[in-house]
């Protein structure tokens, strides 16, 4: 009896949750047990796992192709509309910094540890607040560029295989779906690695999990309107440099509270949580994604034939 694209989509999708976790938390206790030099190195590899999976799935498992529509995201798509949302991601991350300066402004210091190490390189030449911003112009260009795999890592089997997948059931609920997988996909990083949280990791895990599921409704949007995956990318990219880059060279450690100050703290959600809510509402698929509506015409036409002969 020939499989219905449902029971296709649903071993799919099952398969793929169980071997990215698996991949994943696997990585995460090897970390545990490796230098502390070279744990980010293995962080990085688990970026790398979502997408690897995604790939070996939607090629061996459901047989589609990987690029172009009804694959996996993988396209040339609007690029007025990822400008758009360059420039919207832009405006987020300095509305939450701009609130956590306003809410809590001693936690904003450079006599940082790291900017004290830079006082050895070519970047002494340049005051503080130069050095920040050399630092963040580099992230956000050549650092989203260098660091493209690694974002594409997470987000081809995130926002590219796994949500549109999802939408076809669950229409919008899909973005609110993928946000909890997603940020439970994180749980050991944070208890066992303290991950954003080294010293509360359970109570981070928490706020993480509204903030990453704001996130993947955001993300999802981009990809939405661009047509393609590098969009939720080069957002999450931005989030990585950005996040990195002030935390580490313009907030004292010894004020800064992960749990309340920046991208992974509760002012984060006061930003992020009326903008996902728009978009969520405004979010104009409440059925197949776009491209899995042909691929289903197309899947009920074959059906049909095999029927008949």
């Amino acid at each position: 009896m020939a499989q219905t694209r449902e029971t296709r989509d649903t071993k799919g999708i099952i398969s793929f949750l169980i071997a990215t976790f698996v991949v994943t938390w696997g990585l995460v206790l090897i970390a545990t047990r490796v230098p502390e030099a070279l744990t980010a190195m293995v962080l990085s590899l688990c970026m790398l796992v979502p997408a690897s999976v995604a790939i070996f799935i939607q090629k061996l498992v459901l047989k589609r192709k990987l690029i172009g529509d009804n694959g996996l995201m993988i396209r040339v798509g609007n690029f007025i509309w990822l400008g758009l949302s360059y420039a919207g991601m832009l405006a987020l991350l300095f509305a939450v910094y701009a609130l956590t300066f306003i809410i809590s402004p001693d936690v904003f210091n450079f006599d940082t540890p790291v900017m004290a190490q830079l006082a050895a390189t070519p970047f002494a030449a340049l005051t503080p607040p130069g050095t920040v911003a050399a630092l963040l112009g580099i992230g956000l260009t050549i650092g989203l560029i260098t660091n493209s795999l690694f974002y594409l890592g997470e987000e081809i089997g995130w926002r590219g295989f796994l949500t549109p997948k999802l939408e076809s059931w669950f229409g919008r609920r899909a973005l609110l779906i993928t946000g909890v997988i997603w940020a439970v996909w994180h749980t050991p990083m944070i208890v066992l690695l303290g991950h954003n949280y080294p010293d509360s990791p359970w109570l981070g895990h928490l706020v993480w999990i509204p903030i990453v599921i704001c996130l993947s409704i955001i993300f999802q949007s981009s990809q939405l309107k661009s047509g393609m995956v590098f969009a939720p990318a080069m957002l999450h990219g931005m989030l990585n440099q950005v996040a990195g880059v002030v935390t580490m060279m313009m907030m004292a450690p010894d004020v800064f509270n992960p749990l309340l100050h920046g991208m992974t703290g509760l002012i984060a959600l006061i930003i992020l949580v009326p903008i996902s809510m728009f978009l969520y509402l405004r979010y104009p698929y409440h059925g197949a994604y776009p491209g899995e509506l042909d691929l289903a015409e197309d899947q009920i036409s074959s059906d049909a034939q095999r029927n008949v002969t």
